[in-house]
């Protein structure tokens, strides 16, 4: 009715997109944000300590036992820095040019762990999948430390030189 009203006065009414409105709705406050996180980041934890209490599984041809719940872990844990930053926000600075490597192999990593726990069931795979999900996980949170890579990198040249 409104932009009939709009059209018929000869105004041009300015339209938002979906997405806007959905952010729109979706404003949270500082504590329901602080809330969420901590909510999210303690079942990543809580998750994460109970695949430790699994490894005999893996041990015993169960892979998925340890891996379901370190995987589950992972995602919670990134989800709940999705409440501080904001989904949208949290998503634009994980695909930055100097983060798009890290996060796209770490994100791979987590549905790798979970089709070689959960389809294949090969130990020796799960465990690779474990392994490089950790690595790209530590690469991809020194991004947010200002020439931590670059620290880093060097290190490790100045230790193959040697």
């Amino acid at each position: 009715m409104t932009s009939v009203f709009a059209d018929l006065m000869g105004t041009e009414q300015k339209e938002s997109s979906a997405m806007d409105d959905f952010n729109q709705q979706c404003k949270l406050s500082y504590t329901t944000r602080i809330y969420g996180f901590g909510i999210f980041f303690a079942i990543g934890g809580v998750l994460t300590i109970i695949s430790a209490f699994m490894v005999p599984g893996i041990i015993n041809g169960h892979p998925e036992r340890f891996a379901l719940p370190y995987a589950l872990g992972a995602i919670c844990s990134l989800m709940s820095t999705m409440f501080l930053m904001g989904p949208w926000s949290q998503i634009k600075s994980m695909f930055e040019k100097k983060r798009v490597i890290a996060t796209t192999v770490y994100l791979l990593s987590i549905v790798f762990t979970l089709v070689m726990a959960l389809v294949v069931k090969m130990v020796g795979l799960v465990l690779l999948a474990i392994v490089i999900q950790m690595l790209a996980l530590f690469w991809y949170s020194i991004s947010y430390i200002p020439y931590a890579r670059t620290a880093i990198c060097n290190c490790c040249r100045g230790m193959v030189s040697v």
